[in-house]
């Protein structure tokens, strides 16, 4: 196990990293469960609990192991016109997870090189845009609630003149902070800076900008129940203090 080889000296440089792939893992998590219709808190238990196990499985650098923009979309399809979300979502998750271990067991991996490189790239393509239209609005502090690229781009014109000066300072001087940072300071971890900097914004202009608020504390607890045609279905229900 690779716990046996680990070496003191990296602790140091491992913490820093720890810290920095959390700053920027836990806002994108909470993103991408709202672009997939789905309470903040879930997208919290989607990016902690994958990335405890994958500690104690070993590393690898090409795997994604926390919430991915793609999951989100395909999430947000699947749960739509659902009367409960969450259950969905994790219902969702287990039949996806026992599949994928399944497929890992009679090796089916090479079915992913049967689709062409222009699929995929138009693929990530417009999920990039998607996603990039819908925190738009959260940048100009404005409501975009559409259905897609374009109808996001419309809400975000008819919604120009209603801009929140606040919320397009925080957004636009975040952004500055991550791209001149590095080049400016390489050795310091730019996203924490700007996670850091966001929070003491946010905490002084409260009243000007729009946040998410307080999100559920606790953990999901799963039970199972019957449903009123019979059948059985499985509910993740957020725990509450």
């Amino acid at each position: 196990m690779w716990v046996r080889h680990y070496r003191r000296d990296w602790l140091g440089s491992d913490l820093v990293a720890g810290a920095v792939a959390a700053c920027v893992v836990v806002p994108q998590a909470i993103a991408y469960a709202s672009l997939a219709g789905l309470p903040v808190q879930v997208g919290l238990y989607a990016a902690l609990v994958p990335m405890l196990v994958y500690a104690f499985l070993g590393s690898s650098r090409p795997l994604s192991v926390s919430v991915t923009s793609t999951i989100a979309i395909i999430t947000a399809t699947a749960v739509a016109g659902s009367d409960d979300k969450a259950a969905t979502a994790a219902l969702l998750a287990i039949l996806a997870g026992g599949l994928l271990l399944i497929a890992g067991i009679v090796r089916l991996g090479f079915l992913a090189d049967l689709i062409s490189l222009p699929i995929l790239s138009g693929y990530k393509t417009g999920i990039g845009l998607v996603i990039l239209s819908s925190q738009l609005g959260k940048v100009f502090g404005v409501p975009v609630d559409g259905n897609g690229f374009f109808e996001n781009m419309a809400d975000l014109l008819r919604g120009l003149d209603d801009i929140n000066d606040a919320a397009l300072a925080l957004g636009a001087g975040t952004i500055a902070l991550l791209l001149v940072l590095p080049r400016i300071l390489p050795g310091v971890p730019a996203p924490l800076v700007a996670v850091a900097a966001g929070i003491a914004v946010v905490a002084a202009f409260n009243s000007d900008l729009d946040v998410i608020g307080k999100v559920r504390s606790g953990l999901p607890s799963p039970e199972v129940r019957a449903s009123t045609a019979g059948a059985t279905s499985s509910r993740l229900r957020s725990a509450s203090r």
